[in-house]
């Protein structure tokens, strides 16, 4: 990692790993357009899987609250093929090429980020248990409508931007790389953040050659 730990966290580049302890990982992107392709050295996508996928095969796209799919090469979503970019719904099923499939959740009633699952068995690069796809905020915590569901978490913990950072608030005192803060905290590079019964890695990640 090039970077200062105490350097703040600027939106780019905008592909990161987010470690949540007892929980999982998850790739936050930050960018309103997501590519998804292959996971080749050289395929330049924003979610690289490892499957039979084109090497540039849909972008993601958000546009305000609302998200399309723009297929470059064979999608469907529930089932029927796409010609064209297409809204998708909470819920929508994306098949790309003959057997990735993604499934896109926008459940948060505060938040237009939202969240891909794949729900056949191949991974993405590096392996995640899902894609964060953020808008001006992404939300950890114990409710089942959150972006990341925390079980044992007491509370909500909701990473935001803030001007060219990404910053963390959470009610009461917490750690951020060891550091005592309360309530909020800009993020930085290669960031722990530890509460009481909360903790998390954010770790920045190369962008795809």
């Amino acid at each position: 990692m090039n970077r200062s730990s105490a350097e703040p966290l600027a939106e780019a580049p905008s592909r990161r790993q987010l470690w949540v302890d007892g929980v999982g990982g998850f790739m936050l992107l930050t960018s309103p357009d997501v590519l998804i392709g292959q996971a080749t050295p050289q395929s330049g996508v924003d979610v690289p899987i490892l499957g039979d996928v084109s090497r540039r095969h849909a972008w993601i796209r958000r546009r305000g609250s609302e998200y399309v799919v723009e297929p470059l090469a064979e999608v469907r979503r529930r089932g029927k093929l796409l010609e064209q970019p297409t809204a998708l719904s909470d819920g929508d099923l994306v098949q790309l090429g003959r057997s990735v499939v993604l499934s896109f959740q926008k459940r948060h009633p505060l938040s237009a980020s939202a969240v891909l699952r794949l729900v056949s068995s191949q991974r993405t690069e590096p392996a995640t248990d899902a894609i964060l796809l953020m808008a001006e905020t992404c939300i950890l915590g114990p409710r089942s409508c959150n972006h990341v569901v925390c079980g044992g978490w007491k509370q909500d913990v909701v990473l935001y931007k803030q001007g060219e950072g990404l910053h963390v608030r959470s009610p009461g005192a917490f750690q951020v790389n060891g550091r005592a803060v309360r309530n909020k905290s800009p993020l930085v590079a290669d960031c722990s953040v530890q509460g009481e019964d909360f903790s998390f890695y954010l770790e920045r990640l190369a962008a795809s050659a």
